[in-house]
């Protein structure tokens, strides 16, 4: 048995890399917390200020995470990591990525078409948003334990597929309930569940990524 974490660290003998991965995942909670808050304070076309706003700091760690992964890709070259975990890492760090991508796309969504969220329970709508951040968070706290303690990862993994499930339900009874609102129209529906189905991807990308990393840590642990 290990005596300490930093025995199994991926990266033990590169701050270089640990540091480029620590701030990659670290960004991507941060982009967690500025969709909820844009989320929360969105109202529609009289508060587009805050969804600008938050954007715009969504794209600036976006084109972080994008720099942070070629330098971590350069870095991996140079030190003598085995060709098989320099994929997994590679592969990890690309699927999370579409995440934070994702965050950007649902935001730049709303910048154009300044949806009204109205018809939806305004609880409904908050559990939503939020079940769907607990679905990225718990998948950054795996992925963080891959490169320090792969022993740990499914300590956070099941967590990433409860919240994928709870949204998958949850986003479908919004849906049908949208559907049944005799005052709105066609067209107001179909973009409602669009952006329904784009929150609810975190979730679906997240568990993807979570699929994926057991396979690499137990790589590690045999």
């Amino acid at each position: 048995m290990f005596d300490s974490f930093k025995d199994i660290t991926l990266f033990k003998k590169t701050n270089e890399l640990n540091g480029y991965v620590t701030e990659f995942f670290d960004n991507l909670s941060k982009a967690g917390l500025l969709f909820e808050e844009v989320m929360e304070k969105y109202k529609g076309a009289k508060k587009k200020e805050i969804l600008f706003e938050l954007l715009e700091k969504t794209r600036k760690l976006e084109r972080r995470n994008d720099q942070l992964r070629r330098s971590i890709e350069a870095s991996i070259y140079r030190y003598t990591l085995l060709p098989e975990a320099r994929s997994d890492v590679l592969r990890l760090l690309e699927k999370s990525d579409k995440i934070i991508n994702q965050y950007e796309k649902i935001l730049d969504s709303m910048a154009i078409e300044l949806p009204d969220f109205t018809p939806f329970k305004k609880e409904e709508f908050s559990e939503l948003v939020e079940k769907s951040v607990k679905a990225v968070e718990s998948l950054v706290l795996s992925a963080r334990s891959f490169f320090v303690n792969p022993y740990q990862v499914e300590n956070f993994i099941h967590k990433v597929s409860y919240f994928e499930k709870a949204v998958d339900e949850l986003a479908f009874k919004m849906k049908q309930a949208l559907f049944e609102k005799k005052t709105l129209e066609l067209s107001q529906k179909r973009q409602l569940k669009d952006f329904v189905e784009q929150i609810e991807s975190l979730s679906d990308f997240s568990e993807d990524v979570s699929d994926s990393l057991v396979i690499f840590a137990m790589k590690r642990i045999i």
